[in-house]
């Protein structure tokens, strides 16, 4: 069975939500263990992973295609601050790649191709 959602993330931490139109899945688990996890599937394959934290404030958002990390994947500190922003084509870095301090001022920004930095 397909089913198609329109899944809106919103954590505290979050200026506005992370917005996902039509997301197509099959099955979904949600689970609790030191904050709460939300993965779903098609065709049994892992096609996105989300986690928070126990405070309410998203800790992580990943994309997933053929088993790998594909597309835009974002971390959060416990204190709600952003950790990294990353995009990812099969399995590697590819394109910008940004990390931050826990308190918030950017560590630095980089440039992938391929999994490689240019």
């Amino acid at each position: 069975m397909k089913n198609k959602l329109k899944l809106i993330l919103w954590g505290k931490n979050l200026e506005s939500p992370i917005d996902y139109d039509n997301l197509e899945f099959d099955k979904y688990k949600l689970k609790y263990d030191y904050g709460y996890e939300l993965f779903l599937y098609k065709n049994n394959e892992i096609i996105k992973k989300i986690y928070w934290f126990e405070d309410g404030n998203l800790s992580s958002d990943w994309n997933y295609k053929n088993g790998k990390f594909d597309g835009k994947q974002h971390g959060w500190y416990e204190n709600g601050n952003k950790k990294y922003e990353d995009n990812y084509k099969n399995g590697e870095r590819d394109g910008k790649q940004y990390v931050w301090h826990n308190d918030g001022n950017k560590y630095g920004e980089w440039n992938f191709k391929n999994g490689k930095k240019i």
